[in-house]
């Protein structure tokens, strides 16, 4: 699913898929508990976005350091609507490493 979101300072696209997913788990792969907790809905976000400029052959002009702070700065609405929308994409279902991260950072499926 292809979505646009004012994120950086600009709008941007994103892309949540299975690729996205992938990107995600092994963004987090050598995170500790503790990281995953604090850091994994970054991981989605940064995912997102990467998997945009992947697919569409894009350069990324963002590190995930960037997706963190821009995060941070997003509404409480859009970030959920982010963790759903990824959610849907994986039908409540995500395979076992995306549920570890979504239960570290105490995400749950609506």
């Amino acid at each position: 699913m292809y979505i646009e979101k004012e994120i950086g300072g600009k709008l941007r696209g994103m892309i949540f898929s299975q690729g996205t997913n992938v990107l995600a788990v092994d963004k987090a792969k050598d995170f500790d508990d503790a990281e995953k907790t604090a850091f994994g809905a970054y991981c989605l976000i940064w995912a997102a976005l990467k998997a945009n400029c992947t697919i569409n052959g894009l350069p990324c002009d963002f590190t995930f350091a960037d997706v963190c702070v821009w995060a941070d700065q997003l509404s409480s609405e859009t970030y959920m609507e982010l963790i759903k929308i990824n959610q849907e994409i994986n039908n409540f279902k995500p395979d076992k490493e995306i549920a570890e991260i979504f239960e570290k950072a105490k995400f749950k499926p609506a």
